[in-house]
């Protein structure tokens, strides 16, 4: 094993974050001090009147920033597709639960929910709420017709309130309902404004009753109390339809004050209330002053506060990267424990899940390795194994057969003999054009004679075969035919089968059970895809590589899930009994799922060390899988884990429609017992 690489030398990732995050931040807050002393320079020349203006647009911005965030966590909760289910389904009263949620997650203080009639199925602040209808509300109106709604309302005659509208859509795009989220104008609103503006300008905010009498909503100058009656006249002045639209000066307790007011409306263009901004005309001078020395002060803060956000950052992303990194340093030199948890919400957190999942499948490939060094098992081709699988070979063959140390198709120089099968023999290679170490399967000349459709079916193998690329599947590199021999190339594998593990063994550790289980049901989904069936998943056609890696071979019999007519006679039964589904034993029509079964059988003999059914003939076997349930693995094994157990019975089931629909959805469910 490869030593781990050393450290690198440099400057830390800790400081260079901090360094970065700093100057970013002092840059940013110098430019926008040199803006807002430059700003208020020209505010102060303008002189008072394009202050209070200024105040007003302030107000009217945050107003409609506030709006639009709460209008953006209204849709964020509508689109979700469990609640939109919920609205679907709902009676009056039983969302309160989810009103109040929405209210929280939106940051209204109260959010209502109708069906798609508008009628209101729940109130957050109202769990009692009476199932009105809300369809008069131009809000809802909107929201129902798929727009979504803002405005302002007004409630107990001095609460004002922005309000937004949004829609519930079905994925069909049907309405089954509306979200109607609103948040209270408090003080803290006019008080932000004041601060924005210099804190030379006061705001008040008020509401028009039913009678259109103004009363104070928030405030930064006379919070919990009515509006003067100077101001109350003003206002009212203002309110009267004929009224021109001016800043004008207002006397409150014997002081002058410049004021302009804005009108806020409901969704249906009513004016509901608005907005003062006030300013005391004789401050102009000393706000300056006031401002510059704040804005020194506000630096100092911000230039400490950068300082320390810097390095809590940095500190933030270095400390779960240095635990990351001991880790990968750990795995480089063969230990593959867990690192210790990291909780992120961002990539960071995602990051660590994925190097965790890595370290556990690094942990399951190293229980085969360590299986294959304890099972006494050679991946090598000794040469009393060659002539032995000679000598098994030479019966099955044609006298054409393929002599170990012969030129094959003048391209090929025969290394030995692999094995034998129903369709010919697989020979190990050299391809002397391109020095790479292959094998080579034939066809049997008595199989092609004896069946015309052989040959049809040997080359749909590999124009099937070259179609999956996958690194658990052996690839197939071309077909030929030499002296009347057809035969294939494809890429060979120096590992054990699977079924020489189990030979040796018996069975496996749970942990090395479910990564060859994981690995075939990749390899499967891959195969599934492409439309291809394997038919023959059985542990011979299974080998594990000396790293682990586990490679699905013998695509043979494989075929298209709609095959070309003429090629596969109707209800011809194909593969090892032992290992094939019920459909695929009556010679019914097969799809993915008879694989899915296969491999079942697979893993449970991994984990058991037996089949789960066994018979003196292969009448009596067939039999047993066609009536009788099998055996939970966990009463032959009980380190079995329970819920595995299950999900391998669940594989097992005779009604293909209870097995997991997808080879995917198999690998996935195994990941739990990583």
């Amino acid at each position: 094993m490869a030593a781990p690489p050393a450290p690198r030398r440099g400057v830390p990732l800790g400081w260079k974050i901090f360094l970065g995050t700093a100057f970013a931040v002092l840059a940013a807050m110098a430019v926008s001090m040199w803006f807002t002393y430059r700003d208020t320079l020209q505010a102060a020349r303008v002189g008072v009147d394009q202050a209070v203006a200024q105040a007003g647009r302030t107000a009217n911005t945050l107003l409609e920033g506030q709006q639009q965030t709460l209008l953006r966590g209204a849709k964020t909760f509508a689109d979700n597709a469990v609640f939109r289910d919920m609205v679907l389904h709902a009676k009056p009263g039983s969302l309160a639960d989810q009103a109040k949620e929405a209210a929280e997650r939106s940051g209204a203080n109260w959010v209502q929910i109708t069906d798609g009639e508008g009628m209101r199925l729940a109130r957050s602040d109202m769990p009692a709420a009476a199932p009105i209808s809300l369809a008069g509300s131009p809000l809802i109106q909107a929201a129902l017709e798929g727009k979504s709604g803002v405005g302002y309302g007004v409630a107990s005659d001095s609460t004002l309130f922005q309000a937004v509208a949004v829609p519930v859509f079905l994925p069909s795009g049907k309405i089954v309902g509306a979200m109607m989220a609103a948040k209270t104008i408090s003080d803290s609103l006019a008080l932000a404004v004041k601060g924005v503006t210099g804190r030379e300008a006061d705001i008040v905010f008020f509401a028009l009753d039913s009678a259109g009498q103004p009363h104070v909503a928030a405030s930064t100058m006379m919070r919990g109390a009515e509006l003067s009656v100077p101001l109350a006249q003003f206002i009212m002045k203002w309110v009267a339809p004929d009224a021109p639209y001016d800043q004008r000066i207002v006397s409150i307790a014997g002081t002058e004050y410049l004021a302009r007011v804005d009108a806020l409306a409901s969704a249906g263009g009513t004016r509901l209330g608005g907005i003062v901004a006030l300013r005391v005309r004789a401050k102009q001078a000393a706000g300056f002053t006031k401002l510059r020395n704040e804005l020194i002060d506000s630096a100092i803060i911000g230039i400490v506060l950068a300082i320390i956000i810097s390095f809590l950052l940095a500190r933030s992303i270095t400390k779960p990267v240095g635990v990351l990194l001991t880790a990968a340093r750990k795995a480089a030199g063969g230990d593959y424990s867990a690192p210790p948890e990291i909780s992120s919400g961002d990539e960071i957190g995602e990051l660590a899940d994925a190097f965790a999942h890595l370290l556990g499948e690094l942990r399951e490939q190293q229980a085969l390795v360590n299986i294959l060094r304890t099972s006494g098992e050679r991946s090598a081709i000794t040469r009393d194994s060659a002539l032995a699988a000679a000598a098994n070979a030479a019966t099955l063959v044609s006298s054409r057969a393929i002599s170990v140390g012969s030129l094959f198709a003048g391209r090929y120089q025969i290394l030995g003999v692999l094995g034998t099968g129903g369709m010919g023999v697989v020979y190990k290679a050299t391809d002397t054009q391109l020095g790479e170490t292959i094998a080579i399967k034939t066809l049997r000349s008595d199989f092609l004679g004896s069946d015309p459709t052989a040959l049809e079916r040997f080359r749909s193998e590999i124009k099937l075969a070259r179609r999956i690329s996958h690194r658990n599947v052996v690839r197939t590199h071309d077909i030929g035919e030499s002296d009347g021999t057809h035969f294939i190339t494809m890429e060979f594998i120096a590992g054990t089968s699977v079924s020489d593990l189990l030979g040796k063994k018996k069975r496996l550790p749970v942990a090395a059970a479910v990564t060859i289980g994981k690995q075939l049901a990749r390899a499967l989904e891959v195969a599934h895809e492409q439309g291809i069936i394997h038919r023959d998943i059985k542990p011979q056609n299974l080998v594990v590589q000396p790293d682990g890696v586990l490679k699905v071979m013998d695509f043979g019999i494989a075929r298209l899930t709609e095959r070309p007519k003429g090629v596969t006679r109707t209800g011809m039964v194909v593969g090892t009994p032992e290992y094939m589904a019920p459909e695929q034993l009556l010679g019914d029509e097969i799809d993915a799922r008879a694989d899915i079964y296969s491999a079942g059988i697979v893993i449970y003999e991994c984990l058991t060390g037996g089949r789960p059914w066994a018979a003196d003939s292969a009448t009596m076997l067939i039999g047993k899988m066609l009536s009788e349930p099998p055996r939970a693995p966990i009463d032959l094994n009980p380190e079995v884990p329970p819920e595995l157990s299950a999900l391998i019975v669940r594989v097992l089931s005779r009604d293909r429609n209870e097995r997991p629909a997808t080879a995917g959805q198999l690998a996935d469910e195994l990941e739990n017992f990583s």
